[in-house]
């Protein structure tokens, strides 16, 4: 049997939830190799050696993560740049996954569109999870269309629980709880969203609004709306096991993002059974089918987000069934295995031609 052939994922942790999907039942052809540090030394040491490798860099804003003044970022940038062109003249692959429009966490916006300009220059492949994410890239830098790949955001069926449990849970009679799930991080939207809330609505309706996840902006998030006893602050690391239960018990899940270029949450909560309220966007009507799009409400709209709220509430047994399983249907067609099969013909292509498949 050939040895796989190393991809090295940078800078991506060992906890990432979404590399890992990308290579389910692949990894005898293609072996994920995880680095957050130390630039491409190893890739490189490979290539030296001989042996074919393949750079796949996500999230490049963490290039950037430990730098605490603009001198530090341009020269992270710069040893960046210099250690992947290094991968390029040894005859490395270059894959780029546009995850972003902007960083989540980290400043240095000079230096992330230096690093992103780069990347578009130097990639072989570009990969974007929609048609969206190729329009803003190409507004932010010089692209060349034909590197761009469309690769979906894997769904997490299975991943989560197995099937009879999947099944059985979506007849779930749900709590009337508005649920905000995953990093509570001021750039989610959760004050927005509770604001959009106010207790007068929530308590007219026997509701309450539930933010589950973890984060060190956990605070801030918190007063920007302060003195909501209303508000359920359900301040954790929620495990793997306990993510379908949770989430079924809400009678929605809101995703109040005001900037997204897509969004891993979504796909969570299509893959165990709950419905969506989320910003009417391009990228959200692509990804949800037309039995969801009744919870989607233009930006900003606090009245129309409120109806969303009311209809989520509203739903009869059998309407929240057909819209979840609806939601359940398309997360099946991403099921990681699926989008590991494509992301492998894209990795052989570049092997075989050199050039984007």
């Amino acid at each position: 049997m050939d040895t796989p052939t190393h991809v090295y994922c940078y800078p991506v942790s060992r906890e990432s939830a979404y590399v890992p999907l990308l290579f389910r039942g692949i990894e005898a052809q293609y072996c994920p190799i995880y680095r957050q540090e130390g630039f491409f030394t190893e890739a490189i040491a490979e290539l030296a050696a001989g042996r074919r490798v393949i750079v796949h860099v996500h999230w490049e804003e963490f290039v950037l993560r430990a730098c605490r003044t603009d001198q530090e970022a341009a020269h992270a940038a710069e040893g960046f740049e210099r250690s992947l062109g290094e991968v390029r003249d040894r005859g490395g692959i270059i894959f780029w996954t546009v995850h972003n429009e902007v960083p989540h966490l980290i400043g240095f916006g000079e230096q992330f569109l230096r690093l992103r300009a780069y990347l578009a220059r130097i990639a072989d492949v570009i990969l974007v999870h929609n048609a969206t994410t190729t329009e803003i890239l190409a507004a932010q830098v010089n692209l060349d269309r034909a590197k761009a790949r469309l690769l979906p955001h894997p769904s997490y069926v299975g991943e989560f629980e197995d099937e009879t449990a999947l099944v059985a849970g979506l007849d779930t009679c749900p709590d009337r709880i508005i649920q905000g799930f995953g990093w509570v991080r001021v750039q989610k939207g959760f004050g927005e969203m509770i604001g959009m809330l106010p207790p007068s609505f929530v308590d007219s309706r026997s509701a309450r609004i539930r933010i589950s996840g973890e984060g060190v902006e956990a605070p801030a998030v918190i007063a920007t709306n302060p003195g909501r006893e209303d508000v359920v602050w359900d301040l954790r690391h929620v495990p793997n096991r306990e993510v379908p239960a949770l989430l079924r018990s809400a009678c929605c899940l809101v995703l109040p993002y005001t900037r997204v270029l897509t969004s891993g949450i979504a796909l969570v909560a299509m893959s165990v059974g709950v419905p969506l309220v989320a910003v009417d966007i391009p990228q959200f009507r692509d990804l949800l089918p037309p039995e969801n799009h009744p919870l989607l409400f233009p930006r900003g709209d606090a009245h129309a987000f409120r109806r969303c709220i009311d209809h989520a509430l509203s739903l009869s047994t059998a309407q929240r069934r057909r819209l979840v399983e609806a939601n359940l249907k398309l997360a099946r067609l991403l099921r990681p295995h699926r989008i590991a099969q494509q992301l492998a013909a894209l990795f052989n292509a570049a092997r075989r031609d050199g050039v984007p498949g």
